[in-house]
């Protein structure tokens, strides 16, 4: 219902949750700004508050999925205020049409909803006074959020009419099942380039006019120059230098984290009861039962009493067993079996099985591993300063450049495509930022723009500047003569292919059998798995796929390679239909189309009752409130 749930990840309604007072004096709504609308929907206005709160709401929602500040420019180019102002309209023109069909919420009705919220429960009764400090805590008023969660629920119900309405028939069903199920299977054979015979040399004229009708085939492309330089934690963590006495002091002081400790392969029965443990064990030292017996006897086969090969760390993390039972397991001779030992929920019998010996390692041998650890764990720090300093630099206008000097920062400068390529076809390599997505920023913007920091997946942020743009420059023939010459025998070559499948498919349709069709040209016919419309499978390309559904049974067509060198022509063999299905996927995919019909409804409704209310923008209301431009129109 609410646009603004859709907006990056913002869910309004749980921060309306999390927001509601109780008004002990009535429910009064008059402190908004009125005087100025942003936007009227018939007789609602949307004033200036009512968008600022809502779009300060999915700024902090989107920073904090996001794991930073979000910028204006960053909200601007997302188009974040336009969808906050959409959606702030549509919640207007579903009040509007609430208020038409006499839909309303009682004020008992307000205060049990929002007395009966989780959020402000306390051991199970309702605190005033956890609502209230939440309140000033966001600077709400509790007038305000009454309305707010008034008009919230009311517009709830709006759509909770149409949750209902989503119904499958039951040809729907079989439609979907068979649209999504049914297989294909083709036989089929493939004309190589060689099917196409031998093309003679282009004349020149050929060649000119096939440069003239694909001239920009032989531009050089536009490129990018452009400079870049990334801070992250592991960039940080490569670059300092760590002094031997850090080292053999972290040693000292965390010796035992870097040697391996004791391991043991234990069996191990719990007993429900003490009792029963002492039973168990009586057996045991009396030679009655041995311990796969006493186990077997509590309800438990070897594989339920096998815990592997553990420290003592692991037994403990891994069992949830206390220290005493920890202590038993590795103070137990190898080939022996404890004594009972009670734990946190029952009584347990182990067997050592095996005994791994710990070893102490030199520091010699966990040097680099301590320099590693050390260099991690420092590097968060430097990185906050650097990231600091550099945003200082940023907000100053130090050019990239500069600031990577100041702050001894490799600087990496490429020349790059919109393929992430460089002037001679070959793939850039950066090493502060993945080439693609690099690419993908650097032809969004341009000489002179201050971009916004890329965000890199192992985290930390890469910047970059465009210092160049290199327009595309058209090649003349006499440059490209070879490439010329190379696309337009490809080309030749698609064309006798693509004649030659049509002449053979032409015999299919005759009646001629595919293994006679396809002895004639010298190829082997192939069969294919069954096909669903989304299969895959080499050999067969998917437009002959997409074609296959298509055809009847027996029929025949022919389709190009993706890279255009070969044609597979083809005959369907064999229609397979789906078989219904089962009770679980049945009612999996209605409830799924029902939601999706239900979803359809109710934006039906929701473009119409919008549409039908005339609706007004005042664009340089709109632009001083959310930080954009206005060009006076």
């Amino acid at each position: 219902m609410h646009m603004l749930r859709k907006v990056a990840v913002f869910i309004m309604f749980a921060i309306l949750i999390g927001a509601f007072a109780i008004s002990m004096g009535g429910n009064y709504y008059g402190d908004r700004e009125r005087r100025q609308s942003v936007a009227t929907v018939g007789s609602a206005s949307i004033s200036p508050e009512d968008f600022r709160r809502a779009y300060q709401r999915v700024l902090e929602n989107v920073s904090q999925q996001a794991g930073r500040r979000i910028s204006p420019a960053e909200a601007q180019a997302f188009g974040l205020p336009n969808r906050v102002l959409q959606g702030l309209i549509q919640d207007a023109a579903l009040d509007l049409e609430a208020k038409e069909l006499g839909v309303g919420l009682s004020e008992e009705g307000v205060r049990r909803g929002i007395t009966s919220l989780d959020v402000f429960q306390d051991k199970g009764v309702f605190s005033a006074d956890k609502y209230h400090r939440f309140l000033q805590n966001i600077g709400y008023t509790a007038p305000f959020f009454e309305q707010e969660y008034r008009g919230d629920l009311i517009r709830r119900q709006l759509r909770g009419v149409f949750d209902g309405s989503g119904v499958v028939p039951k040809a729907l069903l079989e439609a979907y099942n068979k649209y999504g199920n049914e297989q294909r299977t083709l036989a089929y054979f493939t004309l190589t380039p060689e099917a196409a015979g031998a093309v003679p040399a282009p004349t020149e004229a050929e060649l000119q006019a096939f440069y003239e009708d694909r001239k920009p085939q032989f531009m050089t492309p536009e490129l990018r120059k452009v400079s870049a330089l990334a801070i992250s934690p592991q960039t940080v963590a490569k670059s300092l230098t760590i002094p031997d006495e850090d080292l053999k002091a972290e040693y000292a002081a965390k010796a035992s984290v870097y040697s391996v400790p004791e391991r043991r392969k234990l069996e191990i029965v719990p007993f429900k009861t003490r009792a029963d443990a002492d039973a168990a064990y009586a057996k045991l030292k009396s030679g009655a039962r041995d311990l796969l017996g006493v186990a077997k006897d509590a309800g438990f086969s070897q594989p339920e009493i096998d815990a592997g090969v553990v420290s003592r760390k692991e037994l403990a993390d891994k069992f949830g067993i206390n220290d005493a039972i920890v202590k038993e397991a590795f103070s137990t001779e190898k080939g022996w079996t404890s004594r009972p030992v009670d734990g946190p929920v029952s009584t347990v019998i182990m067997r050592v099985l095996e005994v791994v010996p710990g070893q102490e390692r030199s520091f010699a041998e966990v040097k680099d591993q301590i320099r590693a650890d050390l260099a991690k764990t420092r590097a968060q720090s430097e990185f906050q300063r650097l990231i600091k300093a550099f945003e200082e630099d940023r907000s100053t206008g130090i050019p990239l450049a500069d600031s990577a000097k100041k702050l001894n920062l490799p600087l990496e400068e490429v020349t790059i495509d919109r393929s992430a390529k460089d002037a001679d076809g070959k793939p850039v390599t950066v090493s502060v930022v993945p080439a693609a997505q690099l690419a993908d920023a650097a032809f969004k913007s341009d000489v002179g723009v201050e971009n916004e920091a890329i965000r890199l997946q192992g985290g930390g942020y890469a910047w970059f500047e465009v210092a160049d743009v290199v327009k595309p420059r058209q090649k003349p023939l006499e440059e490209v003569k070879g490439e010329v010459e190379a696309a337009w025998r490809a080309d030749q070559v698609r064309d006798r292919l693509a004649s030659r499948a049509r002449d053979l498919v032409a015999r299919l349709d005759k009646g001629e059998t595919i293994d006679a069709v396809a002895k004639s040209v010298g190829a082997t016919v192939k069969t294919s798995q069954p096909l669903k419309r989304n299969g895959k499978e080499d050999g067969v390309p998917p437009a002959a796929i997409a074609q296959a559904f298509t055809l009847p049974e027996g029929g025949a067509g022919s389709a190009g390679s993706e890279n255009g060198t070969s044609r597979a022509v083809f005959q369907l063999a064999k229609i397979t239909q789906p078989g219904p299905l089962a009770e679980e996927q049945a009612k999996g995919l209605e409830q799924q189309l029902a939601g999706a019909i239900s979803d359809d409804n109710f934006s039906g409704f929701l473009n119409r009752i919008t549409t039908a209310s005339p609706i007004s923008i005042d664009r340089k209301a709109f632009a001083n409130v959310s930080g954009g431009a206005y060009d006076g129109e």
